[in-house]
């Protein structure tokens, strides 16, 4: 028994043995990978600053044409405004030209008109005149033959009372 006790023991240092030299290999390949990664990842570090470097010649780039860009923008703007403005200047010239040509027009159609006016009411007036006159000297005709009647009838009446007021006191 004993010596299957020491083959038993042997076989349990030998298998000892074997997982502490393969424990072994193990930390070593673990430590060589470890240091792969550390290599690897000092590589990606270094892409990572060299990437956001790049980014950042990008941003200052882009920065620099958006400004580029904008006082492109804002001389082109300018530059239309002031076109826009001399248009609107020119445009109000011209608008206001007309106006005062339409007004001196209309102020002369007035004008015409008024004269045109003025000689009509003229003509009526004046053949109002002649009718009125007309007319007036026909009514003083039939007035003052009225007047005649009037006075006429007027003397008959006091002659009248007169001869009854005399007739009457003396009878």
């Amino acid at each position: 028994m004993s010596a299957d006790q020491t083959t038993a023991e042997l076989t349990t240092r030998d298998v000892l043995q074997q997982v502490d030299r393969r424990l072994t290999l193990i930390e070593e390949d673990l430590r060589s990978l470890d240091d792969k990664v550390e290599g690897l990842d000092d590589k990606l570090d270094i892409r990572i600053e060299a990437v956001e470097v790049k980014i950042q010649t990008l941003d200052a780039k882009i920065d620099t044409k958006i400004g580029a860009l904008d006082a492109k923008v804002d001389t082109k703007i300018e530059a239309l405004d002031a076109k826009i403005d001399t248009r609107f200047g020119t445009l109000d010239t011209k608008i206001d030209a007309k106006i005062d040509g339409l007004r001196n027009e209309m102020t002369a159609q007035n004008t015409g008109l008024r004269n045109e006016m003025n000689a009509g009411f003229a003509r009526v007036d004046a053949k109002i005149d002649t009718q009125i006159g007309g007319l007036r000297t026909e009514m003083n005709e039939r007035f003052s033959r009225i007047d005649n009647k009037f006075w006429l009838q007027t003397a008959l009446i006091l002659s009248s009372w007169i001869s009854l007021m005399v007739a009457l006191l003396f009878k």
